[in-house]
């Protein structure tokens, strides 16, 4: 649980940031479905 808030508390943070704002007020998001190739042992990321 620390974990995530820490996590939680770093989101937080980046939001308040005047470059995060220029982008909008994060009510929607976009991804272009690049897929990028990750380590085999990396515990925080996943493919499928």
């Amino acid at each position: 649980m620390l974990l995530n808030e820490a996590v939680a508390d770093l989101v937080n943070a980046h939001a308040r940031l005047d470059i995060s704002q220029a982008w909008g007020d994060g009510t929607a998001v976009a991804a272009d479905g690049t897929h990028m190739d990750t380590y085999l042992d990396n515990l925080l990321s996943e493919t499928r």
